[in-house]
Order: structure tokens, then sequence, then C-alpha cells
């Protein structure tokens, strides 16, 4: 993904820049059609891929965006709606002339003017917070336990074909044991050692695939068992780069602070009090993250633990990735956090869920070295290969959380793909 640095023709730049991707889509193809460079070849073909690909993420026009709001937000009209997005609160873009708005824009809407909540028509469903909460508070009076799930992922197809497919499937490490596939969809699997990516391979005639399996999962501190390496305190493009602004951002965070861990506990404060969480397009549209969240201050949990990762490699700090699935008894999601290296293993950070803005300060100190258990972890790094390879460009260039699908024509986006997560057990062991 080195290409992703070189800068796109500034005929591309501009007129990707005003929505007309028909018009930059014309202008890919002259400068594909000449004798260029292999990065700004390679750079040029993946604008071509990922470029169609943000309609389906700005897929909401005005008169629907208004509905939306009055459905969901008592007594908001089109002028308190105007406001919004005169102050820069609601994203969206120029789409061939149009106004196209973000399909979260909603929720972004309640993170970054939270007051927005005491107006909803449906209340929040607080059964998740509450049970993260009293974990936490039983975490730090010393009291961990350890839990059995049993949970999987399904994707189904528009249509029956030959298909490649890559379901994330739960690493080994000191918090995540006793892994065991108990079914899947096709009998000749691939299970990958893996674990910077690890998966459960399948190809074969289809429509539907799934994987189910076992693992238990202790609440976290340190963990000795993933080797510390250089590449954890280097540069990894397109989204770990050590620009001049985040260097400087990191020294004036970080100061005379010699202790590695006392210079991420800075840098972790930092973010959980200068960042907004919100949802944004996929990874696939950003060229780089870590800069990106360090402009913008808004962000989803893996640009959160990107900009973390970034801030800390430049000080000298081991930090690397991990990611999967934030599993409850009740639902499962797709999340991201952090590690840094401690004098004797990786303790986890995880910005987002330590999140000041979230109206929760204390948790902030428990997310900095602990973790709980609502974790399925499947990738120990990203941007990392798949075994055995993936031929196309990938839906999600940075880990696997969803799958990843392709036939012989290309990749399978997303939109092309029904998914579900899913958790059958969830149960007290130790």
């Amino acid at each position: 993904m080195d290409f992703l640095s070189v800068p796109l023709p500034k005929r591309v730049e501009e007129e990707k820049i005003r929505g007309n991707f028909s018009s930059a889509m014309r202008i890919i193809d002259q400068y594909l059609s000449l004798d260029i460079p292999e990065y700004l070849r390679k750079r040029l073909e993946y604008e071509k891929f990922r470029l169609p690909l943000m309609a389906k993420d700005y897929g909401i026009g005005r008169r629907k965006a208004i509905r939306m709001l009055k459905e969901k937000i008592d007594g908001i009209d089109e002028e308190e709606f105007n406001s919004y997005i005169n102050s820069g609160l609601v994203d969206y873009i120029k789409l061939e002339g149009r106004e196209r708005y973000f399909n979260r824009f909603v929720n972004n809407l309640i993170f970054l003017k939270p007051e927005l909540g005491e107006r909803l028509k449906e209340k929040e469903d607080t059964r998740i917070k509450s049970l993260v909460n009293e974990s936490i508070r039983r975490i730090t009076d010393g009291e961990r336990h350890t839990y059995g799930v049993i949970s999987g992922i399904r994707i189904r197809m528009e249509r029956e074909g030959f298909y490649r497919v890559w379901l994330p499937f739960p690493v080994e490490n000191g918090f995540s044991k006793k892994v065991r596939l108990i079914r899947a969809s096709h009998g000749n699997y691939f299970i990958s050692d893996n674990m910077d990516h690890r998966t459960i391979y399948m190809e074969g005639k289809g429509k539907e695939f799934f994987a189910e399996f076992y693992y238990e999962i202790s609440e976290m501190g340190i963990d000795d068992t993933y080797p510390k390496g250089d590449k954890h305190i280097s540069e990894k493009l397109p989204h770990v780069r050590f620009s001049p602004y985040l260097r400087n951002i990191a020294e004036s965070i970080v100061k005379d602070e010699g202790d590695p861990v006392m210079k991420a506990r800075r840098i972790y404060a930092w973010v959980v009090s200068h960042v907004r969480y919100n949802y944004v397009p996929e990874y696939i549209h950003f060229d780089n993250i870590g800069e990106y969240m360090a402009s913008s201050l808004r962000g989803d949990c893996g640009m959160q633990a990107l900009l973390f990762i970034t801030l800390s490699r430049i000080s000298g700090v081991y930090a690397k990735w991990q990611s999967g699935w934030f599993v409850t008894p009740f639902s499962i999601t797709p999340h991201d956090w952090a590690q840094v290296y401690a004098d004797n293993g990786w303790i986890p950070v995880d910005p987002s869920f330590g999140n000041e803005f979230k109206g929760n300060p204390w948790r902030s100190d428990f997310y900095f070295g602990s973790l709980d258990a609502f974790r399925m972890v499947a990738n120990e790094d990203f941007q990392a290969p798949f075994i055995p390879d993936k031929r196309y460009f990938r839906s999600d260039p940075v880990d696997n959380q969803r799958g990843e699908v392709e036939d012989e024509n290309g990749n399978i986006y997303f939109d092309k793909r029904k998914l579900k997560l899913y958790v059958k057990k969830f149960e007290r062991i130790e």
C-alpha cells in the first residue's frame, strides 16, 4: 500500500474534490494509457477501483436526510438541520452536482452534539453500557473472569458461484485460548497459523459461507506471547507515517519524558481528550489515517488506535494493533484497539473506549493497561498478508473483521453480500 503516498495528478484530484467522479475516471484512463512510473500506475489503478465505491457510503439525498432526522429526533426542522451543516457537524459531499449525505450522519451528529440525545424518540439500549461498566469496576477491584464463547460469521452472496473466502478466526495468545472450529459451510477449509490476520479460508461453489467457533477469553492485562520487533517502532505506509505534523504533535505531548510507558500514557491522554468518536466511510477511501485523524480530530475506533500507534512509534514506544469483534451476550460489532510494550509484555490500550467525550472520564484510566473480555481477537497487526494471498484488492485494506470475498472476475465488495455476526454462548467459566 506504499503507493498511496503518491499524490494523484492535479486534474484527477481537482475533479475528485468537486465530486465529478465520472470525469476523474476518464482522466485516470488517459494516464493509464501512457508510459508512467510503476507506483503512479498502481496509485491510479487503486483510485479507479475505490472511487466508485464512495457513493455507497454517501447514499442519502437531502430530502431523505431530513426525514431520517425527524424520525429519530423530536422537534427538529430543516432550519435546525441547516445550522448543523453550517457548523460542520453533518458529513456530506457533492457527487455529480448533487448533495449526498453520509449514511450514518445522524449517529455522528448525536456524537458531536450529545444534548440531542435528550430529544431521541427511542431511548438508547443501556444493557451493554451497564455490562461494560460493571466489568470495569470488578476488574479494577482485582476480580478477573474468563468466559467461554461460541460465535460465528455468515456471508451470503447475491448469486450462486465459485468464490474464494477469508473469514476472521480467533487468534491464540495469552488471553484468547482453546480456540476450535465447531462447523463450517465448506469442508475444504484452511485455518491459518498467521496471527497477524488469522483467517479460515474456503473456496468452492455456493451462495453462503460461514464459520462457527469456540474460544475462551480472559480479561486482559500483560501478554508476552507476541514477539516485539523493529516493525513495532517503524513507519508502515500509508497509514503510519512519521510526517512533520505528527512529529510536532508527538514532541509537544511527550516533551522530556523518558519512560516508554509514561510516554504512551501521555499520548493516550492526549488522544482521548482531543479526538471525538465518529463513524467514518470505509477505510479504503483514506490515504493516511494517522494524519487524517490528527487534522480532523474525529474518527472511529481503528482511526483512534492508528493515531495512537503512530504518535507512540514516533516517540520511540513499541506499539501494535489488535482488532476483531466486540462481543457481548447481546450482540457483536467490529472493534479495533492498540497495545504498547511494557517491561515484560504487551499491555492493551483502547482509546475509543476510554474517550473522555463519551462522558465517563473514569473509564479512561481503565482502558490504558486493562481490557474487558468482550473481545474476539482476530488480528494482531494491520495490512498483513492473507494465507493464501488475495488476488484482487481487498474491501478493507487495513484488517479483516467482516470477511473478504472474490470470484474469478474480482473482489466482491461489502454491498454485494450480506453479513451476519452472531453469538450463541457467552458464559463465565472462571
